[in-house]
């Protein structure tokens, strides 16, 4: 689907040189220098441009360079010594907010330890809401050699955003002084781009693709701020105009007073969105979170007998008890239930089945006890493109010969290998010899949809990581690859955590009210 801008909306980048929104927004680009040719200056006059034309994007900046764009515009500043939120923030919440609101987005991660792992739940979560809005959206990753590097075995979220992201509306501008040292799957995908002044050979070589040698010889000359382009039909040397805000070398202090009532309401409705809702200088109670539950059988009447009658005794079997109740208190286990439709032998016919899983990506069935089974191993690591389409042509048939899917998928014996290999790894495949099949987790479906009913639950009260439906979409696709995913949705599961007390030392149970049972002594 093509997403259109404003055939009108032009950005500026220097006298005489105007580049079409629609193009920068939505495609692939990159903008290449050494260190001192003014590549991170570019940039800035870009986002510029783009905050005065009212567009929404979100420069990634490991730097912490980007900040000076408030003292003329209003951003949201995510992480960092300057951030309005933290990198605890929902990102699905924040980019919505940012694509509906045409606010753009810094992720300043100078603070984080965790450069890559932020990264990738933050553009994994774009990639979800564009799948829904599906509006033009710019991201821009300063320092795309350390982010997307050339040495990478698998296929990083920028990679996937480079291959996949534009029919979603999402372009993407990479920018580095080091082109050697990034993954070429991703600059392969560049129709357009900036190089500054280059010197080092290699990173001569690697954008030698995009210009003839008489061009990269005149780019080995460039000044600071001079570039040389492609895929925008300019013939001469860009030189770059002058920036609004101040470069990060000599910023000034930020400017609240830029910060308009739609920022502040934005910002704060982010941070209530997140669990965080304690505003500078105030005292806010914690807000309750609206979420479904699965209906509950067991009250706190029956938690205390049960407790009760476990108490500890002086002896195993005998004596008087040493343990006393020290509080029941209710809790929630965050799951996430899906729908789940499956292909029959008939065509146009399916079945219906629902999945229930947590956040360390178990399943739970519930027929008449509440258990977890551990599914395969896929958690944060991202399949491989290849790898789900091995998957979609091993769930056509029972068994396949390497040879078949090699056919089938255009790919060569040798990579179908080393794609069901990883899916070996993963525990969602098997083989013998050139024979390869899935592995069936249809047992883990139910057929009846477990009832739910709504709650208010205080954030403070669910135990483990937070489950996303959004998140786990992808890990479900993957282990049901035939299936229509028709409903995915976070649930809680009821639990109460009971606290027995001897002297100093506290013992906790936790049981599930669903069915009564213990899940954690």
């Amino acid at each position: 689907m093509q997403i259109v801008i404003m055939s009108s909306a032009v950005i500026n980048l220097s006298k005489n040189v105007n580049l079409s929104a629609q193009d920068i927004m939505t495609g692939r680009g990159c903008i290449i220098g050494q260190s001192g040719s003014g590549k991170s200056y570019l940039v800035g006059v870009l986002l510029e441009e783009l905050c005065k034309l009212k567009f929404s994007f979100c420069v990634v900046d490991p730097e912490g360079e980007y900040y000076p764009l408030r003292s003329a515009f209003q951003v949201i500043i995510v992480g960092g010594n300057k951030g309005d939120l933290g990198l605890e923030i929902d990102f699905h919440a924040l980019f919505k907010s940012s694509i509906q609101n045409n606010l753009p987005v810094i992720l300043d991660l100078s603070e984080s330890m965790q450069k890559d792992e932020v990264l990738n739940k933050a553009l994994s979560e774009l990639y979800l809401v564009e799948e829904e809005l599906e509006m033009p959206y710019l991201v821009v990753v300063e320092e795309a050699d350390k982010f997307a590097p050339q040495t990478h075995r698998t296929a990083g979220i920028i990679e996937e955003l480079a291959v996949r992201g534009r029919k979603r509306g999402i372009g993407l501008l990479v920018v580095s002084q080091r082109p050697a040292n990034v993954s070429k799957n991703v600059l392969s995908q560049c129709g357009y781009g900036f190089i500054g002044k280059l010197t080092v050979e290699n990173d001569m070589n690697a954008v030698s693709i995009f210009f003839s040698r008489a061009a990269l010889r005149r780019i080995a000359t460039h000044n600071p701020g001079e570039f040389s382009s492609f895929g925008l039909g300019i013939s001469s040397a860009v030189q770059v105009k002058r920036m609004l805000t101040e470069h990060a070398g000599a910023t000034p202090s930020l400017k609240p007073t830029v910060a308009g009532e739609k920022l502040v309401n934005v910002i704060s409705e982010l941070k209530q969105e997140t669990g965080n809702v304690t505003l500078v200088g105030t005292n806010t109670k914690q807000k309750l979170i609206n979420a479904y539950s699965l209906q509950s059988k067991i009250d706190e009447e029956y938690i205390r007998r049960y407790a009760f009658s476990n108490e500890k005794k002086e002896f195993v079997l005998f004596g008087k008890k040493i343990e006393s109740i020290d509080g029941v208190n209710k809790k929630f286990i965050s799951v996430v239930l899906a729908g789940v439709r499956l292909p029959s032998k008939h065509k146009n016919e399916y079945t219906e089945g629902y999945l229930i899983l947590d956040d360390k990506s178990r399943f739970v069935l519930l027929d008449d006890k509440l258990s977890f089974f551990q599914g395969p191993i896929i958690g944060e690591s991202k399949l491989l493109p290849e790898d789900y389409d091995v998957l979609s042509s091993l769930s056509k048939s029972h068994k396949k010969d390497v040879d078949d899917i090699s056919r089938e998928l255009g790919m060569g014996t040798r990579a179908v290998h080393n794609s069901i290999s990883r899916l070996k790894l993963r525990k969602l495949a098997v083989s013998k010899g050139k024979e390869a099949s899935l592995i069936s987790y249809n047992k883990y479906l139910m057929q009846d949809k477990p009832i739910t009913v709504a709650v208010d639950a205080d954030p403070s009260s669910i135990l483990n990581t937070r489950v996303d439906e959004r998140i786990e979409k992808d890990w479900i696709k993957a282990i049901f690859p035939s299936s229509v995913l028709f409903e995915c949705k976070r649930v809680l599961i009821p639990a109460y955590e009971v606290r027995l007390r001897h002297g100093n030392k506290v013992r906790v149970l936790l049981l599930e009210a669903v069915h009564g049972q213990v899940i954690k002594e």
